[in-house]
């Protein structure tokens, strides 16, 4: 039992559970002879996650995501801030025209406004439904 807690990645090798990419690196003989600590795996998760988030885009106007957002603001605050940068349309960058600023906040309105409206009918469908069940 302790050596499954501490090093998953081996007993998943001895018990041939182990997945092909972990294979593949026994086979090549790049697994690492010292397993990762809890810390370190935990540091990897949480580098992966950042990566992940980072590439789904939550702060660009045709991806927007809020909780994708706040995820990626707590896992990885350097990416998230460097995000919003990259996908915030700046007065002072001289590479937008002003007809791209504009384009772009209207974009940001109108997505904004979908994402009010899309709440406002879920939330009156929410209540039809709670309404409809108790008169029943």
């Amino acid at each position: 039992m302790k050596i499954k807690a501490a090093d998953p990645e081996l007993v998943s090798i001895l018990d041939g559970t182990a997945s092909a990419g972990l294979k593949a690196d026994v086979i090549a003989g790049v697994w690492p002879e010292v397993c990762m600590t809890p810390e370190q795996r935990a540091a990897e998760q949480r580098q992966q996650m950042g990566q992940e988030l980072f590439d789904s885009k939550p702060f660009e106007a045709e991806s927007f995501n809020l909780t994708r957002q706040l995820m990626m603001q707590a896992v990885a605050p350097e990416a998230a801030a460097k995000a919003v940068a990259a996908a915030t349309p700046d007065q002072n960058r001289p590479d937008l025209t002003q007809a791209q600023l504009r384009a772009a906040q209207a974009e940001e309105t109108r997505v904004r406004q979908a994402s009010v409206m899309k709440g406002m009918a879920m939330s009156k469908a929410q209540y039809e439904r709670a309404r409809i069940r108790r008169d029943g």
